[in-house]
């Protein structure tokens, strides 16, 4: 939404944009997913992709990055305490409001879920990661003639 000084909605942003700067149909757009789907099917990846999708992977990594950038200013005051209070606004509160009022949703809560999104997803990180580590592992105990090399 586009909003004035005052914070007010002046109306809709649009993602989508023809050649002449002006929004395209939804059909427009819901067809060039539905070729992209098809085509990622013809290649056998098995995963459907719609519009909405891309608002949950951008909200995944914007909340992603918040959290990271709060981290960061944390550690920029070494010699400043802070109140458990202070730290959960961080870490929680002023991310989680920034994801919201990108979003648009009226309520901080409603955008709680992409933190279970961020844990989900780190899980799957550290099993490849530790699975890659386990396949490094056994290629380096190998032995590799000098002919081969």
């Amino acid at each position: 939404m586009s909003v004035d000084a005052r914070g007010r909605e002046l109306g809709p942003l649009w993602l989508w944009l023809g050649e002449g700067g002006q929004p395209l149909k939804s059909s427009t757009w819901q067809s060039a997913f539905r070729r992209a789907n098809e085509r990622c099917a013809s290649f056998g990846l098995a995963f459907t992709v719609h519009p909405h999708t891309l608002r949950h992977t951008f909200a995944v990594h914007m909340l992603g990055l918040l959290l990271r950038q709060t981290i960061r200013a944390m550690g920029m005051a070494e010699d400043r305490r802070f109140t458990l209070a202070q730290i959960k606004r961080m870490l929680i509160g002023n991310p989680m409001r920034k994801l919201q009022l990108l979003l648009g949703h009226s309520r901080e809560k409603t955008v709680y879920l992409y933190l279970d999104v961020l844990d989900e997803a780190q899980e799957i990180v550290l099993a490849a990661l530790a699975e890659w580590d386990e396949q490094a592992a056994v290629l380096d105990s190998l032995e590799i003639p000098e002919a081969d090399l």
